[in-house]
């Protein structure tokens, strides 16, 4: 049993550097803020319009507009790195 033949790379004199890596650019610190700011104004709106707090609160789009306002926490959250 011989050894396999291995593939040689032709040499050459000159150094070649390695291919520099692609740097992730960090995210605008907004949206960290805007998905603070919409997660909680969602969920606050939520809890006070089920508590009754809020005028008119027998109105189903006080919920309705805090599922947006969470929505748009998602969508925020997922831009910032």
């Amino acid at each position: 049993m011989g050894n396999p033949k291995k593939a040689k790379r032709a040499k050459s004199g000159r150094y070649t550097p390695p291919k520099p890596r692609p740097t992730q650019s960090r995210s605008n610190q907004i949206y960290l803020y805007l998905f603070i700011v919409l997660a909680l104004g969602g969920a606050l709106m939520i809890v006070l319009n089920f508590l009754l707090v809020l005028p008119y609160s027998q109105s189903g789009w006080y919920t309705i507009g805090g599922l947006i306002l969470l929505a748009g926490s998602f969508y925020a959250a997922t831009k910032y790195r």
